[in-house]
């Protein structure tokens, strides 16, 4: 399996347990006058600094390589590219709201709880979508310079939850997972 795969797969391991975190950040969102949990803001910032940002536009170059070559699995591929659209605007979205229920701006925490919902049920079947259907074929279709030409049309990034040294661009998102293990 071709190292940019792997990475994809590794990074699905990981976003699966922050959904996880999610979920649990939810449910006490709100409670007792309780301002948004440092966790909550730094979960949300990672998702759409890393995986919005540079994830799943690698995800997005072999798709488009694979619908330029093939019809074979050209459904998948298409839900999943309009899947990463969708998925970004929910998390610009849920960060906007975030942001408002910090600084008291009328929003409330029940909208911000089903967003957050909304999200992690979207992420989820997204993840399932790619890993039992889009990646076999990415990985029996594509040569593995496909790989390496979609990798390098993203600039190069590390997965900052891998990198000790952007520790201080997530402290409570590193903190939890450190006691998470």
């Amino acid at each position: 399996m071709h190292r940019t795969l792997k990475k994809l797969y590794r990074d699905h391991a990981h976003f699966n347990r922050l959904m996880d975190i999610l979920e649990r950040q939810l449910e006490d969102l709100g409670r007792a006058g309780e301002p948004v949990s440092a966790l909550l803001t730094d979960l949300i910032a990672y998702v759409g600094d890393y995986v919005d940002t540079f994830h799943h536009p690698i995800e997005d170059q072999l798709y488009q390589i694979m619908l330029a070559r093939t019809d074979n699995g050209r459904e998948h591929m298409e839900k999943l590219l309009g899947d990463h659209l969708v998925i970004t605007n929910m998390t610009r979205e849920l960060r906007k709201t975030l942001a408002a229920l910090e600084e008291n701006r009328g929003s409330h925490w029940n909208v911000a709880q089903a967003m957050g919902r909304e999200l992690v049920k979207q992420q989820r079947d997204h993840i399932l979508l790619e890993e039992n259907n889009a990646f076999p074929l990415l990985r029996d279709e594509l040569a593995p310079e496909d790989f390496d030409n979609a990798t390098r049309a993203i600039p190069a990034i590390e997965d900052p939850l891998l990198d000790t040294d952007m520790q201080g661009r997530y402290p409570a998102l590193f903190e939890c997972l450190k006691q998470d293990k």
